[in-house]
């Protein structure tokens, strides 16, 4: 489903699932793991179908219904902790790299990720991306600020982006396009360094 997700849209290949499924208010996506979703929904279903005026279709909801174990309640909460713990399993040992560093204990022991909300999980992998100022960033010569996409469209300007925005507006030369601009970065990162480029 990220897959899909992140084709439709275009998304870059390594953005972390995280991102999708935090709430849009910590800085994500807001999107539903849906196949977790889909006893409630199904319950939803067989509810509306025993309430029916057909004497069959409501016998058969009601059928269906009583051999559903659990309520819609406690489905919903068990989608939603199954959510919360994918969301919190696929952001551990990448977006969070080097931040959760414990000696060897038991999980139930050292994994506090339920305890931290959700925009210091999305601020982690920002900061290691390089998407967030912090005093170490700033104190070696960077931009305090992450620089904006000039096009007016509030994302911040990573290669990836500037492909997209070329990709869509500038199909045909955005490969030559890209190749020129990642070329020219270089040329300025050599040049600064007083080293010689030869194309």
């Amino acid at each position: 489903m990220c897959r899909r997700v992140m084709k439709a849209l275009h998304l870059p290949h390594d953005m972390l699932s995280t991102a999708l499924f935090a709430r849009v208010a910590d800085g994500g996506l807001g999107i539903q793991i849906f196949s977790t979703l889909i006893l409630a929904l199904k319950r939803v279903v067989y509810k509306r179908l025993a309430a029916s005026n057909d004497t069959r279709v409501a016998g058969l909801g009601r059928k269906y219904l009583n051999l559903q174990g659990l309520s819609q309640k406690d489905l919903l909460a068990a989608a939603t902790q199954l959510r919360c713990e994918q969301l919190y399993e696929s952001a551990n040992g990448r977006g969070l790299q080097c931040t959760d560093q414990f000696p060897p204990t038991h999980k139930w022991v050292h994994d506090g990720t339920l305890l931290i909300p959700g925009h210091a999980y999305i601020n982690a992998f920002k900061m290691r991306l390089g998407l967030i100022s912090q005093r170490l960033w700033s104190s070696k010569g960077r931009l305090s600020v992450p620089v904006l996409c000039n096009l007016g469209c509030g994302h911040i300007e990573l290669l990836g982006h500037i492909w997209r925005m070329w990709s869509k507006y500038l199909w045909p030369s955005a490969p030559n396009v890209m190749t020129m601009y990642v070329l020219t970065l270089l040329t300025k990162l050599l040049l600064k360094k007083h080293l010689e480029v030869r194309r």
